[in-house]
C-alpha cells in the first residue's frame, strides 16, 4: 500500500510539473513530432482523438515513451478540445487538417481563425475556432475614356484599374471583359476580352484598348466576370460581388 501512495505521489508531483513547465513552441512542438514516422503521428492523434478528453492510458501510451515527450503529448491530448489552451494558436473542436486549424492546433496557410474562447465556464461551455479560407479579392477600382484623333479618325481610349484587395495572390490568370449593355452594330460594339497574369496582394493592372467613337456607349467592366463562360470565375474570391464597373462612353 505504501508503495502504490509513493508511486502516485510521484505521479502526481510529475504532472504538476509538466503543468507548469510553458507551453511548447511550435518549433518544438515539430522537432517532436518529427521523431515519429507519419504511421505513427497519425496513429498518435487517432488514439488521442477516440479517447475521452484526448487522454492516452496504460500501454497506449507507452508506444510512444521514449520518441515523443510527455509535454508534447499533453500538448496534442487538449488540442481539439474546442477550448483555448496554451500554445494553441486556434482549437476547432477536431484534429483535422485542411479545414483551417491543423491536427496539432496551428492555423493552415491560406485561413484565418477566430479564437476559441469560454462561453460560460461554469458549465463548460465553449466556443471552437472558426476558421476561413484567406482568397485574393478582385475589384475594378477605376473606369475611364479619353478621345483622340488620328489619321484613321475620332477614337475612345477606355481605361480600367483592376486592383487585387484580397489578403493573397490569384494564383493564376485572368481576364477582364469590357462589354457593352445596348444592341449596337459593328464597329460600335464592344466584346473586348483582356488576359492578366496573376495579381498580387494590394497589386493593381491598367488596362485599356480603344474603339471608333460612338455618339453614346454604356459598357460594363468586369474582371473575371462576363457572360462567357471560358473567361470567368477562374479565381476563387473571397467577394465574388464586387467585380464590376459601369460607365457611359461619350464622343463630343
Amino acid at each position: 500500500m505504501k508503495r502504490i501512495l509513493v508511486v502516485i505521489s510521484l505521479f502526481v508531483m510529475f504532472m504538476f510539473l509538466v503543468s507548469c513547465a510553458p507551453p511548447l513552441t511550435d518549433e518544438e512542438l515539430e522537432a517532436e513530432l518529427a521523431k515519429l514516422t507519419p504511421e505513427e503521428r497519425e496513429q498518435l492523434l487517432a488514439d488521442l482523438e477516440s479517447k475521452e478528453s484526448g487522454a492516452l492510458a496504460g500501454n497506449a501510451f507507452k508506444a510512444y515513451v521514449g520518441k515523443v515527450s510527455q509535454r508534447a503529448v499533453q500538448f496534442l491530448a487538449v488540442c481539439g478540445n474546442s477550448k483555448p489552451n496554451p500554445g494553441e494558436l486556434c482549437d476547432d473542436g477536431n484534429k483535422v487538417n485542411g479545414d483551417g486549424c491543423s491536427s496539432i492546433c496551428k492555423i493552415e496557410k491560406n485561413f484565418k481563425c477566430t479564437e476559441a474562447y469560454a462561453k460560460d465556464p461554469s458549465i463548460g461551455y465553449y466556443v471552437p475556432s472558426i476558421c476561413t479560407p484567406i482568397k485574393p479579392d478582385l475589384v475594378v477600382s477605376s473606369a475611364e475614356f479619353n478621345e483622340f484623333v488620328n489619321a484613321s479618325g475620332k477614337y475612345t481610349k477606355i481605361t480600367a484599374v483592376v486592383k487585387n484587395i484580397g489578403l493573397i495572390s490569384t494564383g493564376g490568370n485572368f481576364h477582364t471583359m469590357f462589354q457593352n449593355s445596348t444592341a449596337v452594330p459593328s464597329p460600335l460594339y464592344v466584346n473586348i476580352f483582356k488576359l492578366s497574369s496573376a495579381l498580387a496582394a494590394g497589386a493593381e493592372v491598367e488596362i485599356s484598348f480603344h474603339v471608333l467613337c460612338p455618339v453614346s456607349l454604356p459598357v460594363t467592366v468586369t474582371a473575371d466576370k462576363s457572360t462567357v463562360a471560358a473567361y470567368k470565375n477562374k479565381i476563387a474570391e473571397s467577394d465574388e460581388t464586387n467585380n464590376g464597373k459601369q460607365l457611359v462612353v461619350t464622343c463630343t
